[in-house]
């Protein structure tokens, strides 16, 4: 079904019926508007396309790396309550393989509902790729960033037992690796990195469990 648009058009002051002749004057108008109202839906497609997960809706890596390029180019105040945070679902090869990527993909996207619920609208959460999601978290500090990451662990794991009959008897939990802003980050590529590392610590203490560097 194609979009479609409606052109209201009416003589309000007088009141008087439209001659059928300004029908012709108006016509060239409404083609205009047509195509100028087409552009734009294609221009709106198009950055989407370029800024959002298709699965997810959330944010690319791109805007990842745009969003944290910006973040450092604020004063060291600002900076130093920032956070990075990486999220990786358990053992997601093994239940893709077991359940389907249909299912994983249904997996994915309960984490994605699960992060866009708990997130302020001034912070950043997106899908880095794969399994992985990733947030960074502004006006933030140690505390704060671990009560978050915390609410997000535990609404996945308790999501995961409800819909574990839904995903064949497996039970959806992630590990979390977060980095607060230090000064030998001079750059962005460095605090995705320390997040990523400890994430991969988050890993190894067991999974599902939050791993502050």
């Amino acid at each position: 079904m194609g979009n479609f648009s409606l052109l209201y058009a009416d003589n309000y002051k007088n009141h008087k019926a439209i001659e059928p002749k300004i029908i012709n004057y108006i016509a060239p108008i409404i083609h205009e508007l047509g195509i100028a109202l087409a552009n734009a839906q294609c221009f709106i497609q198009e950055k989407n396309r370029a800024e959002l997960d298709s699965l997810t809706g959330l944010s690319n890596s791109r805007m990842l790396t745009k969003f944290l390029n910006d973040a450092f180019l604020l004063n060291i105040h600002q900076l130093s309550h920032i956070a990075v945070g990486f999220i990786d679902i358990d053992f997601f090869k093994q239940f893709n393989d077991t359940c389907g990527h249909q299912v994983g993909d249904e997996a994915l996207i309960m984490v994605a509902q699960i992060m866009r619920s708990l997130t302020r609208p001034s912070d950043f959460i997106g899908r880095y790729g794969g399994d992985e999601f990733v947030f960074v978290l502004q006006s933030t500090d140690k505390k704060g960033v671990y009560s978050y990451a915390e609410r997000i662990r535990l609404e996945v794991e308790q999501q995961g037992k409800i819909l574990s009959r839904q995903f064949l008897g497996h039970e959806i939990t992630i590990s979390i690796g977060v980095s607060l802003y230090h000064q030998e980050y001079n750059s962005s590529d460095k605090i995705i990195s320390a997040a990523d590392t400890a994430m991969y610590r988050a890993k190894q203490k067991g999974r599902n469990c939050v791993v502050i560097v």
